[in-house]
């Protein structure tokens, strides 16, 4: 091996190895020495919930302590050094002792009913210590009865105190008592869930009867609303005070519009607990569906003003009348004049004192046969074509 002196040139063998020795090298230590060791995984260890047993509108406090394991001893920092372009090079590769444990507590709270809800709690824990925290839960006022299973997981922090990777967790049960608030709407007795078909401008009712199935008397709220098109719920929650076993019929009017497609919809009746401090509806129970059709009819095309013979050398007028559930937004003819062979298209020409009218009046300036059929397209693209019809123009 060649040994570089002071004032010595280096040969570009020697440059090239040591550049290869400082690659390979620095690869390694940072694989070495990235970060103080973990004799083992954090823990997590959960409390009974305080207290075990709690009435409906009353807080619970599950108590989850973690633990980090200490880190082992510091490996002396090393340097190192290679001969590049004749100047020393020191590379020096630290190691950081300090290390930061950022974890979050997830606490999922399952009722009798299978519902959950989720509580969520970032923790920082240093190296080798311990520490508690403390998630509360507000049992709501539309909980059920019953026992109640509490999981609490510990994770990684993926992000803005997002939860990530699943380091452990902890279950635990409590008991829930008192009385219960609850409701339920169905369709009445004597209906059913098909309302029928209806076009843009036909209103119908939808009545759903809500039943206070709990044990204290409380407020309900029932919503009404058209599935998949959200714009088209107009109607505000109905707030009913119902008594335990006492039930009530609401009916919700509702217009289709000509913004809605032809085809199936569904309505749907729900019923929520209602906060009378916040005002809103906070629980869902249940919902019942009906269900109606949306008839899109293409426009209707009336001729109103006719002659099957005209002369030639005048103008003919054709008069037609086209309606639309929806509106009209096109009315066009298609016409070929007697002894042509190609066929021509216009605009038809509304009446404005007359609604829903249209003329047109092409010129006939020889005899022989004149043929046309009309087009109409609604708003929704819809179109309609009369037959062809053909009028014998005659000398005058």
């Amino acid at each position: 091996m060649n040994i570089c002196r002071p004032g010595q040139k280096t040969s570009p063998a020697a440059k090239t190895f040591a550049v290869c020795i400082f690659l390979c090298c620095i690869p390694v230590c940072i694989l070495l020495f990235s970060g103080p060791a973990l004799s083992g995984g954090p823990t997590l260890q959960l409390a009974k919930p305080q207290p075990v047993q709690i009435k409906i509108g009353e807080k619970i406090s599950f108590q989850a302590m973690i633990s980090t394991p200490a880190p082992e001893e510091e490996t002396p920092k090393l340097s190192l050094k290679a001969d590049v372009n004749e100047d020393n090079k020191n590379f020096e590769i630290k190691r950081d002792s300090t290390l930061v444990n950022n974890f979050v507590l997830v606490a999922e709270i399952t009722g009798p009913g299978g519902k959950s809800e989720k509580l969520f709690e970032s923790v920082t824990v240093p190296p080798g210590q311990r520490k508690t925290a403390v998630l509360n839960y507000l049992v709501p006022e539309y909980a059920e009865t019953g026992q109640y299973s509490v999981k609490v997981i510990l994770s990684e922090t993926s992000g803005k105190n997002t939860p990530g990777k699943n380091l452990g967790e902890a279950k635990e049960t409590f008991v829930v008592t008192g009385q219960t608030v609850r409701a339920a709407i169905a369709i009445p007795p004597g209906k059913t869930d098909d309302l029928g078909e209806f076009r843009p401008g036909q209103s119908f009712e939808a009545a759903g009867q809500a039943v206070n199935t709990g044990e204290i008397r409380h407020d309900f709220a029932v919503t009404f609303r058209i599935d998949g098109i959200p714009e088209q719920n107009p109607a505000e929650p109905r707030i009913i005070d119902l008594a335990p076993g006492q039930n009530a019929v609401i009916t919700f009017p509702f217009q289709v519009l000509k913004e809605m497609p032809g085809g199936q919809y569904g309505c749907i009746l729900s019923i929520y607990f209602w906060s009378t401090i916040e005002k809103k509806a906070l629980a869902l129970y249940n919902e019942t569906t009906y269900r109606f059709r949306v008839i899109d009819d293409p426009p209707v095309i009336k001729i109103l003003d006719l002659g099957f013979s005209e002369r030639s050398g005048k103008k003919a007028r054709i008069k037609v009348k086209v309606t639309d559930d929806r509106g009209v937004t096109s009315v066009r003819i298609f016409y070929r004049l007697p002894g042509k062979t190609d066929e021509q298209e216009n605009d038809m020409t509304a009446v404005p004192e007359e609604p829903d009218v249209y003329i047109f009046e092409p010129g006939l300036r020889q005899e022989g046969e004149f043929s046309f059929y009309i087009e109409a397209v609604d708003t929704k693209s819809q179109s309609k074509r009369t037959e062809k019809i053909r009028v014998t123009v005659i000398k005058k």
